[in-house]
């Protein structure tokens, strides 16, 4: 191994430092480490990466054309194309995806800028170097049409319809009569139009429908799949901001990999784990493997994903990072047969891991507006905005706002939702406003973070037009964990006007619902819950999370003296329950001036972890309440925690 390294590191020397005094400068070498001098090179792939970059915060379009034409002009050819390795193919998806945003962003600005022949030859050149790419053939093919060629609109549509063996989507696609004429930039018809637009307008418009409901010849999902099931693979990482649809790619992952792999595909949902301390335990649960105590709990999962190759997919990681990396490392390097699939805003920088960026949903070029159903973010927008109002009409005007709200919203589908949420209330057009306005205001903050984030601005822009009391109640729901009923809502936030408060929430797509053994939880989205938590001050914060544990801490007494005459009823209600009462649990230990609060709360929920066989979660808390504070605490209360502690340590486990 040691002369093979030495002979490469020679061809290497010859072809990176030909001349004597260039070495050692370019490849530095020592006996511990081998690696480039960054100062020394730049490759293409970077400096692509660069001007990308800064083009997607430039507010000058000028400017954002020039950096994005020198972008794409970086992009020669796919990376390093000769080679099939998983992670070069990873990689060379991720940088083909960032070179059709740069395409299509730049498309658009010529576009605007009537640089029609420009926005031509951009796409020409992009299709040629890569011409399986659909997005980029359905581009050519609108451009073709923009700048007065229907002719070769229609000769391109017919290339990809070749090209590309795709699939029609399973809802008919409807072409809107209104659409004014392919070539006419006024969209009004008459002389103004290009000749020979009107004569060819419907057919191009059809062919232009037909391209925009195709679905992806290798879709995301599939993508994924492929990743994890390249030879060496251990571990994808789906990033991407929020609301950009994570959750919903790795339900979609999960269901395709168990058609292919029965028995061996396990998710586990980590959005309402509070503690990293119950990952192991989640992921236990989620196996079906009875509770064992904390000692001997890493070995009990451990054996049971080494049984038969495993795929694991953990859903939702960011609060629980970075101290989830070593329970997920430990995994991966115990387990040579397990893979793993993961969602997070970033990367996990965890060793092997392979990375699949989430894209938005695509949008329509700007001026040109065909059929909205057959556009993937315009299609979101009119099914959320049909559920509430399904005789919603689509005058001209009002398909030009729609698409131009969905290119603002930047085809991040969870925005999407939202804003349509409100349709009963704004027209399509005000919103688009509104949010413009509000865009402007916060622009610069969310520069400064280094990327601008719509589903933000969409929240923000939702939140300020919710009553101050609403406000008040969607901050306390903010607390709960797991959902909620509607009485643990009114009673913890004491606000009479919960119902109505909660059926507009619903009305708004901020709530969910989920009706299970005749009774409704309540759910706020976890965005909607991240957003609150950011602007939503301590000090109030304090006071909701005060009296959310006011309620549990008497739900669970309540429970412990009556769970003789009705165990099993109250032990399912606490099941349901044990995300909240975590949350209760924890801030009764934050509150060290007044210890007796946390021993009260484990010594009535001792019954609850005895009968539902989980003692070493009781013992977690019971020694931590004990522990906890330094005030004087009423000795029977002390007495009965170290009893139950102990009658816990010594209970054998249940299943």
């Amino acid at each position: 191994a040691r002369n093979c390294l030495r002979l490469a590191l020679s061809s290497l020397r010859v072809q990176l430092e030909p001349h004597p005094d260039e070495r050692g400068k370019i490849i530095i070498a020592d006996r511990v480490q081998v690696f480039l001098d960054p100062a020394s090179f730049i490759t293409d792939k970077a400096d692509f990466e660069a001007r990308l970059a800064r083009a997607m915060v430039e507010r000058d379009d000028n400017v954002r054309m020039s950096l994005l034409q020198e972008a794409i002009d970086r992009y020669q050819t796919g990376l390093l194309t000769d080679f099939e390795e998983a992670w070069i193919s990873a990689e060379r998806h991720r940088l083909a995806d960032a070179y059709v945003l740069a395409c299509r962003k730049l498309t658009e600005l010529y576009v605007n800028a009537n640089r029609l022949n420009d926005a031509l030859t951009t796409v020409q050149r992009a299709v040629e170097l890569d011409p399986s790419r659909e997005e980029l053939r359905r581009l050519l093919v609108e451009v073709s049409a923009k700048t007065g060629q229907p002719s070769k609109a229609l000769q391109e549509y017919r290339n990809m319809h070749k090209v590309l063996p795709v699939t029609r989507p399973s809802v008919p696609i409807v072409t809107t009569p209104h659409v004014p004429a392919v070539g006419d930039p006024n969209g009004i018809g008459g002389s103004e139009a290009h000749p020979g637009a009107i004569q060819h307008g419907h057919l191009i418009r059809t062919a232009l429908a037909a391209t925009q409901g195709w679905t992806r010849r290798i879709s995301p999902a599939r993508r994924i799949c492929e990743m994890l099931e390249a030879r060496g693979t251990r571990l994808v990482t789906v990033t991407g901001p929020t609301g950009i649809g994570k959750s919903r790619l790795a339900l979609i992952v999960t269901e395709r990999l168990r058609s292919r792999h029965p028995g061996a595909v396990l998710y586990v949902p980590l959005d309402e784990v509070t503690e990293t301390s119950l990952v192991l335990p989640t992921i236990a649960s989620a196996l079906g493997l009875p509770r064992f105590s904390p000692e001997t709990r890493w070995y009990q999962v451990r054996d049971a994903l080494t049984e038969q190759p495993r795929i694991l997919i953990l859903d939702g990681l960011d609060h629980l990072l970075p101290e989830v990396h070593k329970t997920l490392g430990e995994l991966l390097g115990t387990i040579p047969s397990l893979r793993c699939v993961v969602t997070s805003r970033r990367r996990l920088n965890v060793p092997g891991e392979y990375e699949h960026a989430v894209r938005p949903l695509n949008l329509p070029i700007t001026g040109h507006v065909t059929d909205l159903f057959a556009i993937p973010s315009c299609r979101l927008w009119l099914d959320c905005a049909r559920a509430k109002r399904p005789n919603l009409k689509l005058p001209p005007s009002r398909q030009k706002a729609i698409a131009a709200l969905c290119r603002r919203l930047d085809g991040v589908p969870l925005a999407i939702e939202l804003a349509a949420a409100w349709t009963g209330v704004f027209s399509p057009a005000k919103q688009l406003d509104t949010i413009l306005k509000r865009d402007d205001f916060l622009y610069e903050a969310r520069r400064m973070r280094g990327r601008f984030h719509t589903v933000d601005t969409v929240l923000d822009w939702a939140w300020h037009r919710l009553s101050p009391g609403v406000q008040r109640f969607v901050a306390c729901l903010s607390i709960f964990r797991g959902g909620s009923t509607a009485e643990a809502a009114e009673l913890a936030t004491e606000d009479a006007g919960s119902a109505e408060h909660l059926g507009q929430l619903i009305e708004r797509d901020l709530v969910s619902t989920e009706n299970a053994n005749g009774s409704t939880r309540y759910y706020l989205r976890t965005q909607v819950r991240n957003y609150v938590v950011s602007h939503v001050s301590e000090q109030e914060r304090f006071g909701y999370r005060e009296r959310h544990r006011i309620y549990f801490s008497s739900l669970a007494q309540q429970a412990a003296d009556s769970a003789e005459g009705d165990r099993n009823t109250w032990l399912a209600r606490l099941q349901h329950e044990l995300g909240n009462l975590r949350v209760a649990l924890r801030t009764a230990l934050n509150r060290q001036d007044q210890p007796e609060l946390a021993l009260r709360l484990t010594t009535s929920l001792f019954w609850f972890w005895y009968g539902a066989g989980d003692p070493d979660e009781g013992r977690f808390w019971l020694q931590e309440a004990l522990k906890n504070g330094s005030g004087p605490v009423p000795s029977p209360l002390r007495e009965s925690a170290a009893a139950a502690l102990e009658t816990l340590t010594y209970t054998p486990h249940l299943s």
